[in-house]
């Protein structure tokens, strides 16, 4: 087996392998956390941002990030709860991490923060793309996404993970 690169970008490597004459492309993303802050009450925040490099260029979602070499899945997820949303968490409980192996290759970190408190960290990026942060129950999240108000995509498997957490809490 022989592997090529030929794009090695900010997020994301494309290469083919050469398996016995076939060739097959494969495309490696840069992994990412998939934070849900909850407040006391129950609810999670997500946020409304601006995508203007994308076909929907508004749409909610959870505090997400690319991980950061450099830093832990722990400490990329405060990372962005601070950007995001300006809060901490004081206790980051690790919902699943999911290995996508094959043609498409990522890792996801789904996260629950708890015990939040304010704290904000400035990003650049991040200055007039966030519209607003509200807070939802999971129900009405899971609601929204089913209903195409909250764009459906990989990331919505974490309110999954979250509800079966959750109702396996109350137990």
């Amino acid at each position: 087996m022989n592997e090529k690169t030929f794009y090695d970008g900010k997020y994301i490597k494309l290469t083919e392998l050469y398996v016995d004459d076939v060739i097959y492309e494969k495309a490696y993303i840069k992994g990412a956390v998939i934070v849900f802050p909850m407040e006391e009450d129950g609810r999670i925040y997500f946020i409304k941002e601006v995508r203007p490099h994308e076909e929907i260029k508004e749409r909610w979602k959870p505090v997400t990030g690319f991980l950061e070499d450099d830093l832990s899945w722990e400490e990329n997820s405060q990372k962005e709860l601070q950007e995001e949303i300006g809060k901490k968490a004081q206790d980051l409980i690790l919902l699943s991490h999911v290995k996508n192996r094959g043609s498409v290759n990522v890792d996801k970190y789904f996260v629950l923060a708890r015990g939040l408190s304010d704290s904000k960290i400035f990003h650049a990026d991040d200055e007039g793309l966030i519209l607003e942060k509200k807070l939802f129950t999971v129900d009405e999240l899971i609601e929204k996404t089913m209903s195409g108000e909250v764009y459906f995509n990989f990331d919505s498997l974490g309110l999954f993970l979250l509800k079966n957490f959750l109702d396996a809490a109350k137990k």
